[in-house]
């Protein structure tokens, strides 16, 4: 999984390319585990217009379509520092509601019996 908007090395970095690495991180297969190790720092929160919260894109990318088809892409919502409670949840949210918007062709997933 590749994430956008917090810092990673390279391990971490769930892109496939050639750059000498191992590689482990870039493509976990279908049962196997993998933990990555993402940091948020204070340019990967809120900026001073926005709210308590950011949201970031994590996706796939090997391959980078089926994968986004078959729902392999989630949200990472970073909260500021001091604006959640102890539950991490935003302090000024009474309800969170995630949404996506995309073009996904479902007939191009993983997940469909062929």
């Amino acid at each position: 999984m590749h994430a956008h908007g917090v810092k990673y090395n390279k391990p971490f970095e769930g892109a496939p390319y050639n750059d000498g690495g191992d590689g482990r991180g870039d493509h976990v297969k279908p049962g196997e585990k993998y933990m990555y190790l993402w940091n948020c720092d204070v340019a990967s929160g809120p900026g001073p217009s926005d709210g308590s919260s950011v949201a970031w894109l994590y996706h796939s990318h090997h391959p980078t379509r089926v994968d986004t088809n078959s729902g392999l892409f989630g949200l990472i919502i970073v909260t500021g520092r001091g604006d959640a409670d102890v539950h991490a949840r935003p302090r000024d949210v009474d309800m969170e509601l995630i949404m996506h918007m995309s073009v996904i062709d479902e007939n191009k997933n993983y997940l469909l019996d062929r």
